[in-house]
């Protein structure tokens, strides 16, 4: 059996992106005031995490695309 400490294994300010990222997507909220406001850092993080979810996406529509031609 094999244990392991949560912390080791998840990134917390991946994953608070993540959040801001998703409630920002959702809600059509914007996360700062302007853009002129808006750190770099977080226009950056928010196009990696939308990045990584379309990857993920067009790759699982392959995936289905591969299985039902089979």
């Amino acid at each position: 059996m094999y244990f392991a400490n949560n912390s080791d294994l998840i990134d917390t300010e991946c994953q608070a992106m993540i959040k801001s990222y998703l409630y920002t997507k959702e809600s059509s909220t914007p996360p700062f005031s302007s853009l002129q406001t808006t750190p770099a850092s977080f226009i950056d993080d928010f196009m990696i995490v939308r990045d990584e979810l379309n990857h993920i996406h067009n790759q699982e529509i392959r995936e289905s695309q591969a299985n039902g031609n089979k």
